[in-house]
């Protein structure tokens, strides 16, 4: 998977998908799904992130409880990835599959 945040910061709704501030994006160890969306969703160490930096799937961690159960909102769904070596939470808003060549012969 590439990480994705040119303009995917933010959802249509207004809530912040990553942690932004002067010294660049980031992601945490545990995004709350108790109590996302407020202004305390993300908890222990953070590593910062780039545009299409390579992650690996480790599980689907699941959807805050403030979020709709329909499929319209998959944007909120939430994963744990291995990312630079740490294990970090990101929403599926900000993931994208790596495209790949097969060669036909």
């Amino acid at each position: 998977m590439k990480i994705k945040l040119e303009g995917l910061t933010y959802t249509q709704d207004g809530f912040a998908m990553v942690h932004e501030d002067t010294r660049g994006v980031h992601i945490f160890e545990e995004i709350s799904l108790e109590s996302f969306p407020s202004c305390n969703d993300y908890k222990g160490s953070s590593t910062k992130v780039a545009e299409d930096d390579i992650a690996i799937i480790l599980k689907f961690v699941g959807r805050p409880m403030t979020i709709g159960i329909d499929p319209r909102w998959f944007e909120y769904d939430v994963y744990e990835i291995l990312v630079k070596g740490d294990v970090r939470q990101i929403f599926s808003q900000n993931i994208r599959r790596v495209e790949t060549e097969e060669k036909r012969e």
